[in-house]
């Protein structure tokens, strides 16, 4: 059974006995080369595929040793094997005849890797810049300082809530709805209901003197949403501006970020909350409001209480530094979702078309590594240099800030259903 990588590499070279049967994997997993020591050890079965092609070793015991042919359910064994960490690569002549196929990881563009310093309560990450005057990174040129965010008033959820009573409730129910359900699977040895097909054929199996396979059950097995999304909050000094006159930026975005993690706990999606802002290229901040890890809790509702508005945008460091955390989250599908109300800015020169140019490439180098990048402008000076950091279809302009509690976790829906 193999593990294709990438997928074109099996459509091109026929195998003996006609075409392998395929199946996408739910998710990508990592593969590791065996080392001499490993294969000089007793251990489980190794499964073939054809040279030159990948194929798989199961260090957990779980997969069968041999291909199953056609009654084999390549859904359900594609499951089986994504939920594993890592799969080994090995080798063999054996002709195949079930492909399992994964997509390869890509690589951001070019972009030197980040390099982490300092202790668990504030850690310093080196990104680079791209320069597009002289076409090249500057390696290191800004640095994010990591920390949780600040806990706020721990009465502002609970105002929150209250004001917002009608619309958290339309979301947890519209978000319950779109919950996966389960799924039955046929023709299993074994399983919680008899699969009627499967019994006839089994009967039939018998009564013509041949040995039935004893694939009679079906059983039951979620669906899944393999899904990780990032919320990004700029909360840079622009979001002190007051809208209408009654409500700053900033706390609508707020409140918005509370409407996201209530909506996407009840559709189930994995997702974490970050802010930024700073000053200067070595003080850019990320704010640690929710990880991937952490249920919505009042720990998390005082964070976000405590965001506030303080000095740039320094969008590309901002940006590279949440992409690289969603690049490490196993899922199929992610995304980073941008709430920002203006352009790249800092003092240092960061601007024009040297901050459009930096933020647009970090946007590049996300979508190369598999990361989704949306951003929801809250743009009151016009939306010009946003079609040329996200693309034409990379972002939408909010004209009503108010409606931003409701439209976000909207927003997400649409782009992951």
């Amino acid at each position: 059974r193999a593990l294709a990588a990438p997928r074109r590499a099996v459509a091109n070279e026929a195998q003996p006995g006609g075409a392998p049967r395929s199946r996408s994997l739910p998710r990508r997993i990592e593969r590791r080369e065996i080392d001499p020591d490993e294969r000089a050890r007793p251990g489980p079965f190794v499964l073939p595929f054809g040279d030159p092609h990948l194929s798989v070793q199961d260090a957990a015991g779980v997969e069968r040793p041999t291909d199953q042919g056609e009654e084999e359910d390549l859904d359900a064994l594609a499951e089986e094997l994504a939920a594993q960490a890592e799969v080994a690569v090995v080798r063999s002549d054996a002709p195949v005849r079930e492909v399992l196929e994964t997509d390869a990881a890509a690589a951001p563009a070019a972009a030197a890797p980040a390099t982490p310093s300092g202790d668990a309560a504030t850690r310093a990450w080196r990104y680079p810049e791209w320069d597009c005057h002289a076409q090249a990174y500057r390696a290191g040129a800004a640095t994010v300082h990591e920390a949780l965010a600040p806990a706020g008033d721990p009465g502002w959820a609970a105002a929150v809530r209250a004001e917002h009573a009608a619309l958290l409730l339309h979301l947890r129910r519209r978000f319950e709805a779109l919950r996966p359900r389960l799924r039955r699977v046929p023709r299993r040895v074994e399983g919680d209901d008899i699969d009627l097909d499967g019994w006839v054929d089994e009967w039939a199996d018998r009564h013509a003197g041949r040995t039935p396979d004893g694939r009679i059950y079906t059983q039951v097995r979620p669906r899944r949403r393999d899904v990780a999304v990032a919320l990004l909050v700029d909360v840079s000094g622009s979001t002190d501006a007051w809208v209408a006159g009654r409500v700053r930026v900033v706390d609508v975005a707020k409140q918005a970020a509370l409407c996201f993690c209530v909506a996407l706990g009840a559709l189930g999606d994995r997702h974490c909350v970050d802010a930024f802002s700073g000053r200067g290229a070595h003080g850019v901040r990320s704010w640690t409001v929710k990880s991937f890890a952490e249920p919505l809790s009042d720990t998390i509702e005082r964070r976000i209480a405590g965001l506030a508005p303080d000095s740039s945008t320094r969008l590309g460091a901002a940006l590279r530094h949440v992409a690289a955390r969603l690049v490490r989250e196993p899922a199929h599908t992610r995304l980073l979702l941008l709430l920002s109300d203006g352009k790249p800015w800092d003092e240092d020169g960061y601007e024009g078309v040297y901050g459009v140019e930096d933020a647009r490439q970090a946007v590049a180098e996300a979508r190369a590594a598999g990361v989704r990048v949306f951003c929801a402008a809250i743009d009151r000076t016009g939306p010009a240099h946003l079609p040329r950091v996200f693309g034409p279809s990379g972002y939408a302009v909010i004209r009503d800030v108010a409606q931003i509690p409701a439209w976000l976790p909207e927003l997400h829906r649409q782009l992951t259903l």
